[in-house]
């Protein structure tokens, strides 16, 4: 990286409004409070609610700390409602199965009583068989990205196309970004996981949208309602977020007070390491609007 670069890359970070990455790595270190159940701070964030890559990083790093012998291969995640940042949560899982190869767990996250979230873990050990990928990474060059602060994301992060998701110019329903984060160097896979996980639910809302004339990111919560109601990720390959991955998504349909969005994780040399799904409430606000909307219910 030249001087130039480390400069703009050390002007982002200082300029960076959002969760810092010891927040998010704290979020991801539970507390046993009894046998399967743990306790977890909660990222502060500007809307004063719990952002849904928080939880789907928890669930994960809860699910490898019960069952060690073995590695999250999947998580599907069901919010039911919102949670209240920076108050902890507790997360409760039950191991149903724990065999040869696989393992299945139910996670649930609670906060003073009330169910966030329910979700399944599916863990495996790793073995050899055949192997295909259609799946096509459509950009080589982290380097080449223009560097572009993605506010939730606590890493060095680069746009393709240098695309704006609070631009209210319409373009196509895709959006791809690299991301790397030197800073977690020793960490255990799950970490590294998880923080895929966080990162992968911060933008395909935005992406629907941006299809969308006079829409943006910046839409949420002013002029239309949003969340995520359902996440999975599924991990295909062992990676390592000390070098560059490409999160690369599109949302092909959007409609019923509703988005869908998907994507694949490639690392640099176009292997797909990760591939995830998000089903999200997308509601025309007529509540008060322009102002920030939160779901209390």
């Amino acid at each position: 990286m030249s001087h130039d670069e480390l400069e703009a890359l050390e002007e982002v970070r200082r300029n960076h409004r959002g969760p810092t990455l010891e927040a998010v790595i704290d979020s991801l270190t539970l507390t046993p409070e009894g046998d399967g159940v743990y306790a977890a701070p909660s990222v502060g964030i500007g809307t004063g609610r719990i952002f849904g890559g928080q939880v789907l990083g928890q669930v994960l790093v809860a699910a490898a700390a019960a069952v060690p012998t073995k590695q999250v291969k999947s998580v599907y995640v069901q919010f039911a409602r919102d949670g209240v940042a920076p108050d902890p949560v507790h997360i409760e899982v039950a191991v149903l199965h724990d065999g040869g190869t696989y393992a299945t767990c139910d996670v649930r996250v609670h906060q003073e009583g009330r169910v966030l979230a329910d979700a399944t873990a599916s863990l495996h050990v790793p073995g050899e068989g055949p192997e295909q990928q259609t799946a096509v990474l459509l950009d080589h060059d982290p380097e080449g990205a223009p560097l572009q602060d993605l506010h939730m994301i606590p890493c060095e992060t680069r746009v393709v196309g240098d695309v704006l998701l609070r631009d209210e110019a319409v373009g196509p329903a895709e959006f791809s970004f690299w991301m790397r984060e030197p800073g977690v160097a020793g960490q255990p896979l799950a970490v590294h996981q998880a923080l895929v996980a966080f990162s992968s639910d911060l933008t395909p809302i935005a992406t629907a949208l941006r299809a969308l004339p006079g829409m943006s990111q910046m839409s949420s919560h002013r002029t239309v309602q949003t969340a995520t109601t359902s996440h999975t990720v599924w991990f295909h390959a062992d990676f390592d977020l000390t070098d560059w991955v490409c999160f690369q998504q599109t949302a092909p349909v959007t409609g019923e007070g509703r988005s869908f969005g998907w994507g694949h994780v490639f690392t640099r040399d176009g292997r797909a390491v990760a591939s995830y799904a998000q089903d999200a409430m997308v509601r025309w606000l007529k509540a008060n609007p322009g102002r920030v909307a939160r779901t209390t219910a």
